[in-house]
């Protein structure tokens, strides 16, 4: 049987990259998705990252929160008609003329013409990806109304998590970069940062940061270790700053750089 590539072998290989969040993900994944998808980005290659769900309020405060779309890809232009009635469109027609390309849509007798304020444009589909990074996703049921069988037939997929995915994703045989003894996906992408040598700037830090105090209550959860001060004194030399994030109660706490002997 074919061994499966590691993550350095994947990025070497993939020139265009789909990192994928499941339905609702919490503070954490979306810190430690969107802070794989700057530092892939900063290598120069070709990523997105998506969504099923829309990004709540609170995530906000994450650099590149605005990057995360609910389309896949961005590979395929898409020409929306708001608020028209498709059923008073005839045809659409296309020429190329001087190596230009014109679309022309002809409506029927008497159906009044699309107007250039309803024409929405937008990017879909995951043709050219070659690469699938699924951030924190256990199982296909998680995708939603995601096409998996198109996803899953990406040629390389890689799984980050904290636990190992089901059966369903196994199937694909992904390269699996899991960590059962971490309570934070920002640590996980964190070392994974850190041990492949991949871009760390004070916006990536920052949000890792903040997924790692969100998720261990400032380092008071019983699943802190060393390794997670490691990192996290890595981050704060990358220029993760001071934070402010809620408690579970719903009050802002002040989050203090930790104190880590290097």
């Amino acid at each position: 049987m074919e061994a499966r590539p590691d993550f350095s072998q994947i990025l070497a290989e993939s020139s265009s990259i789909l990192i994928l969040l499941g339905e609702n993900p919490d503070f954490d994944k979306i810190a430690a998705a969107l802070s794989l998808y700057l530092s892939v980005r900063s290598l120069g290659k070709s990523v997105s990252i998506s969504s099923p769900s829309q990004m709540v309020v609170a995530s906000n405060r994450l650099v590149g929160i605005d990057k995360i779309s609910q389309e896949l890809g961005g590979k395929n232009l898409r020409i929306t008609f708001k608020d028209y009635q498709a059923e008073g469109i005839e045809r659409v027609s296309y020429d190329v003329e001087g190596g230009q390309f014109f679309l022309t849509v002809i409506p029927k007798t008497g159906a009044p013409s699309p107007k250039p304020e309803q024409v929405d444009i937008s990017f879909t589909g995951i043709g050219g990806v070659d690469a699938l990074f699924l951030i924190g996703v256990n199982g296909l049921s998680e995708l939603g109304g995601l096409n998996k069988p198109e996803l899953l037939s990406i040629p390389r997929v890689l799984v980050v998590g904290i636990e190992s995915p089901g059966l369903d994703i196994a199937r694909s045989r992904p390269t699996e970069v899991i960590d059962p003894f971490s309570e934070s996906l920002s640590e996980v992408v964190g070392n994974l940062i850190l041990s492949n040598n991949l871009p760390l700037d004070e916006d990536i830090a920052a949000n890792l940061f903040q997924g790692l105090i969100k998720t261990t209550a400032n380092f008071t959860s019983p699943k802190v270790r060393a390794e997670t001060f490691q990192i996290a004194a890595e981050l704060v030399r990358a220029g993760a700053k001071k934070a402010a994030v809620s408690t579970p109660s719903g009050g802002p706490v002040s989050i203090a750089e930790p104190d880590v002997v290097s």
